[in-house]
């Protein structure tokens, strides 16, 4: 038996539209996720793997995961186009102030309410989230040099 007779190439392409190898992609895609360091590629690929688990779920009329990634993948649009917005206006010319924000002023609540949403994001005490999250955004935002 040759090499040629060994490799079942239609076998190959069978197992490629499959629905299985469209969940592998997807989860493929989500766990790229979690590699990203910037937010618009993480956004790109979490749209992409809505769209691949999206179409595994119509594939094998899972209703549970259409619905998630039906509604994920608005969320991930607008999220992506904010970024995007959020670009461009970072990307006007600078006003000269090349000093950090004062993250050091934040009263101690503030400071442990932005730890608690940057780490659990839905941890967040009402009263100081917004606060704390401003002052975390523009110290990642000054640190990254958006």
């Amino acid at each position: 038996m040759s090499a040629a007779q060994a490799f079942d190439f239609n076998a190959v392409l069978r197992w490629a539209l499959s629905p299985d190898a469209c969940a592998w992609l997807a989860s493929a895609l989500v766990l790229a996720t979690f590699s990203m360091k910037r937010m618009i590629p993480l956004r790109l690929i979490g749209i992409s793997s809505n769209v691949g688990f999206f179409t595994y779920a119509m594939w094998l009329h899972l209703t549970p995961v259409i619905v998630l990634h039906g509604l994920l993948f608005p969320i991930n649009v607008f999220r992506l186009w904010q970024c995007l917005r959020h670009g461009k206006a970072e990307r006007r010319p600078a006003s000269g102030n090349d000093k950090p924000p004062a993250v050091g002023t934040m009263s101690a609540p503030a400071r442990i309410s932005a730890t608690w949403c940057l780490t659990l994001g839905a941890a967040c005490t009402p009263m100081y989230a917004e606060d704390a999250l401003g002052a975390a955004e523009r110290w990642q935002a000054w640190s990254t040099g958006l």
